[in-house]
């Protein structure tokens, strides 16, 4: 079988890492597995790197914000390609995809990411909602997230299948990791080390997190000092240092920049909060759900079922400083015993989706046209 995976970037993320999952599954399957983009390759390659030696191609649209128009070079990729089947992700490769193929048969699955409610959205729904019929299958990463697009674009729910995102069981760090990762960091030393990980972006909060640091750091224990570690790169990075610096000098925010191997450098953190204004799935807290650490997370729905029956998990508004203070306090005392819950496995994940595509060619072949 040969794929084409579509993205938007390939800036490490969660869409981004289940693209990279996939295309190591296929190629694993002994099939073709070619990636487009639209955006420019980003000066941050280490995704990218991971990709080159998988996929039977890597290609970039170059689409720009005064390059719009090509686009249009999707639909050359593919002839070049002649595809069994197209897979895309997130709002604008959706949309590219089922223009690009607007008079072909192959067959294409559609896959919802994220949950975001922004009014600038509305324009994308409404796209979607119109050529929705040239989607052969929708999937979503959750079911919170599924019925939020399906609201949208006036689907019954139950049209789109949910996938939940898979993570790799981690390791259990030793001692000696931990205090190696900490002394990186400079948080040694520290009575509870927090952390986050993610893109800085508007999207995840952390402007709000950092706001109510100065009332936790006014709660805690009279000559203790306790840390917040960010991990990720992203364009609120200068606005985060600012904030930083204005948090009282008993709790220390790090902010290493982008970090290779997150997901696993999770496990040093006592606590790991998860912010985010809105979600489709929340695959770092997944990754900290994993290492068993308990977790402070915002009221998005999606996070809430991604830490459904988790031993230690509390719920705070960060628009409320005090209701965080509270959140992680209460975190923070139960830090120390850890209790393991992997969600789905990357594997477990991968066969799901490779068992849709046999499944929607086997559909198109028998009924050509159908959607």
């Amino acid at each position: 079988m040969k794929c084409v995976q579509v993205i938007t970037g390939l800036d490490p993320g969660g869409a981004e890492r289940i693209v990279l999952q996939l295309t190591q599954a296929l190629a694993a399957r002994g099939d073709e597995a070619h990636v487009v983009c639209l955006l420019p390759f980003p000066p941050n390659r280490a995704l990218l790197d991971e990709l080159l030696p998988v996929a039977s191609s890597v290609t970039s649209l170059e689409v720009g914000k005064h390059l719009p128009w090509r686009i249009h070079r999707l639909r050359d990729v593919l002839d070049r390609i002649s595809p069994d089947l197209v897979h895309s992700h997130l709002y604008h490769p959706n949309l590219a995809a089922r223009l690009a193929l607007r008079d072909r048969a192959t067959p294409l699955v559609n896959t919802v990411h994220n949950s975001d409610p922004r009014l600038s959205k509305a324009w994308l729904f409404l796209l979607d909602r119109l050529s929705r019929r040239r989607c052969d299958l929708y999937t979503a990463v959750s079911r919170a997230a599924a019925d939020f697009h399906a609201a949208r674009i006036g689907l019954p729910p139950d049209r789109i299948r949910v996938i939940p995102n898979g993570v790799v069981p981690p390791d259990p760090l030793d001692a000696g990791e931990i205090r190696t990762l900490r002394q990186t960091w400079g948080v040694e030393g520290c009575r509870v080390v927090f952390g986050t990980v993610g893109r800085l972006h508007p999207q995840k909060g952390f402007k709000r997190l950092l706001r109510a640091l100065p009332e936790y750091a006014a709660q805690m224990p009279p000559g203790s000092r306790d840390a917040m570690v960010i991990l990720g790169d992203g364009p609120e990075m200068p606005d985060l240092r600012e904030l930083a610096a204005a948090v009282p000098a008993n709790l220390s925010v790090v902010l290493p920049g982008f970090w290779q191997d997150a997901d696993r450098a999770t496990g040093a953190f006592d606590v790991f909060v998860m912010p985010s204004r809105y979600e489709g799935f929340g695959l770092a807290v997944a990754d900290a759900m994993g290492h068993g650490i308990p977790v402070v997370i915002s009221s998005d729905r999606s996070l809430q079922e991604t830490t459904a029956g988790y031993a230690t998990v509390l719920t705070a508004d960060f628009d409320r400083p005090g209701d965080v203070s509270r959140a992680m306090a209460t975190a923070a005392a139960a830090a120390g015993v850890r209790h393991p819950r992997p969600v789905m496995t990357v594997n477990e994940m991968t066969a799901r989706y490779l068992a849709c595509y046999d499944d929607v060619i086997a559909r198109k072949t028998v009924s050509p046209g159908s959607a």
